[in-house]
C-alpha cells in the first residue's frame, strides 16, 4: 500500500464516523418525533370526545328550545 492509498483509508474512516454520528443524530430526532406525533394523536382523541360531547349537549338544547316554542304556541 501507498502513502497515497493510506490517506484514502483515513478519509474513509472520517466520513464513516460522520455518518455514524449523523445517524445517531437522526435517531434521537425520530424518537422526539415519535413522541410528538403520539401527544397529538392523544390530544386528538381528546378533541373528538369533546366535540361529541359538544353535539350532544347541543341536540339537548335544540330539543329543549323546541319544546319550549311549542308551549309558547
Amino acid at each position: 500500500m501507498t502513502i497515497v492509498g493510506q490517506f484514502d483509508q483515513l478519509e474513509e474512516f472520517e466520513k464513516i464516523n460522520k455518518l455514524k454520528a449523523e445517524t445517531k443524530d437522526l435517531r434521537k430526532v425520530n424518537k422526539s418525533h415519535q413522541k410528538l406525533v403520539g401527544n397529538l394523536y392523544k390530544e386528538m382523541d381528546r378533541l373528538k370526545k369533546d366535540m361529541a360531547l359538544v353535539k350532544e349537549d347541543n341536540q339537548l338544547l335544540n330539543i329543549e328550545i323546541g319544546r319550549m316554542m311549542k308551549k309558547l304556541q
